[in-house]
């Protein structure tokens, strides 16, 4: 089967992704992974999640599809999306992949030590700052091989048993897999950043709804405010003001994709009361109105997706 997906030239329909639930797409609520080897060929639908995505190409050719534009995949890429992170794939070609696929929580309690791991900290957690990543290795033969092994392990136990697979096993073969692909990510340092622009980035996400202007920023932190946005500039890439504004935004999209609240109420709570305003920021920062994306949003979910499949599903 394949999905039609909207043309590279309609952007603003090609950044309305279709949000995969981890309730509905993992076999069983009981199941914490979800491993299922695929074969594409053509065009599959953009979509997003709100779970871990790490995905191993073992063959054949395709596009992906993402909102920093399309690359080339082949056997060896290694892709992982974060939750919010949208993507598709088109012009595949007898592309074989495996989606390795986890819920956030297990990045919050089993797997939090995974952030004293510079490399690992980095393909899961990121900045607070950056974008998500999209294809971050390319493997060897001998690693990819390895690779495919522990998946078809982990595909193995998940499809014997979706509701009481053992945890530990799971665990066990997840853990096996990371250390395989930490072998062929770079080893990119992050440098440090001064505990005050920390604090403000924290402050700033914690408390979103709240009138912030720099001034009372600055005295939070305890800087004068000309010093602060040059330190946050230089070590964010954004102003603080801007970055707040870029913060705003993906609060709203969320919320716009994945609750009923009406838009006054979610404006109300990413710190713009005002929707007048609110829908002129929305405007110029996403090219539609709010109103527009949430419908095109809906009518995306209502589209199935085959990368992706429900749960009870049988594998074939």
């Amino acid at each position: 089967m394949v999905v039609s997906m909207e043309p590279s030239s309609n952007i603003q329909a090609a950044a309305l992704p279709r949000q995969l639930r981890r309730v509905d797409t993992f076999l069983s609520t009981a199941t914490p992974l979800l491993v299922r080897p695929h074969r594409l060929n053509g065009d599959y639908e953009v979509h997003s999640h709100d779970f871990m995505e790490i995905v191993f190409v073992v063959a054949g050719t395709g596009h992906h599809f993402t909102q920093y534009g399309e690359e080339e995949l082949g056997a060896g890429d290694v892709l992982c999306l974060r939750p919010g992170a949208w993507h598709a794939y088109r012009g595949c070609t007898e592309m074989a992949l495996y989606n390795c696929c986890f819920a956030v929580e297990l990045l919050e309690k089993p797997l939090a030590w995974l952030r004293d791991d510079p490399v690992l900290a980095r393909l899961f957690w990121g900045t607070l700052d950056a974008p998500s990543e999209l294809r971050v290795a390319q493997l060897s033969p001998a690693t990819q091989q390895q690779c495919s092994q522990v998946l078809d392990h982990l595909h193995a136990c998940i499809r014997a048993d979706p509701a009481g697979a053992d945890v530990l096993t799971l665990f066990g073969y997840l853990f096996i897999l990371l250390s395989r692909l930490k072998t062929a990510l770079p080893a990119v340092p992050i440098p440090p950043r001064h505990h005050a622009v920390q604090a403000a980035q924290q402050v700033l996400k914690d408390h979103m709804a709240q009138p912030w202007t720099l001034d009372k920023l600055a005295n939070r932190v305890q800087l004068d405010p000309a010093y602060l946005v040059r330190l946050f500039s230089t070590q964010v890439g954004a102003a603080p003001m801007t970055w707040l504004t870029q913060q705003r935004i993906a609060c709203a999209v969320t919320l716009l994709a994945n609750t009923d609240l009406p838009i006054g109420q979610i404006a109300t709570q990413v710190g713009w009361p005002d929707p007048n305003h609110f829908a002129r920021r929305f405007r110029t920062l996403m090219g539609i109105s709010a109103t527009h994306y949430r419908t095109q949003l809906q009518s995306q979910l209502a589209q199935p997706d085959i990368t992706h499949p429900p749960r009870g599903e049988r594998d074939r």
